[in-house]
C-alpha cells in the first residue's frame, strides 16, 4: 500500500525533512483519494474491533452469572462498575508499609468477599 505510493516514497527516502507545502499537498490528496487497499485494512481493525466488543461482554455477563450476588444478574456494565470500584479510599505510608485504605460498608466488604471466595472456587474447578 504505502510502498505503491511514488511521491510519499520519493518523500521518505530523501533524508531531508519534506517542507509543508508538500507534506500538505500529500495528506490532501490521501485525504482525497484514500490510501489504496486503506477499505480493506480498515474493515478488518473494525471487524476485529467488535468482535473483541463481544468478547469483553460475554465474560462481563458471565462474571455477573457465576461471581456476582444473585440481585446483579440484570445490572449493565456501568451500574456493576459503580458498584463495585467507586469506593474512596486513601495511599498511606503506615508502618513503612504502602496501604490503601478503603471507606467501605460492611455490606459491601461482604460483597467483595463473596465475588473473591466465587473467583477462587471457580479458579479450583478450572485447576489442572
Amino acid at each position: 500500500m504505502l510502498k505503491q505510493d511514488q511521491p510519499l516514497q520519493t518523500v521518505l527516502g530523501s533524508r531531508a525533512v519534506p517542507s509543508s507545502d508538500a507534506m500538505g499537498d500529500w495528506l490532501r490528496r490521501v485525504g482525497e483519494e484514500g490510501l489504496p487497499g486503506a477499505g480493506r485494512i480498515l474493515a478488518k481493525a473494525n471487524a476485529l474491533f467488535f468482535r473483541l466488543g463481544i468478547l469483553a461482554y460475554n465474560m462481563f455477563v458471565g462474571f455477573k452469572r457465576l461471581c456476582c450476588p444473585q440481585g446483579w444478574v440484570q445490572h449493565t456494565i456501568a451500574t456493576v462498575r459503580w458498584r463495585l470500584l467507586h469506593v474512596a479510599g486513601q495511599v498511606v505510608y503506615h508502618a513503612r508499609k504502602l496501604v490503601l485504605r478503603l471507606r467501605v460498608s460492611s455490606e459491601k466488604m461482604r460483597v467483595y468477599e463473596y465475588i473473591v471466595e466465587r473467583i477462587a472456587a471457580l479458579s479450583n474447578c478450572y485447576a489442572h
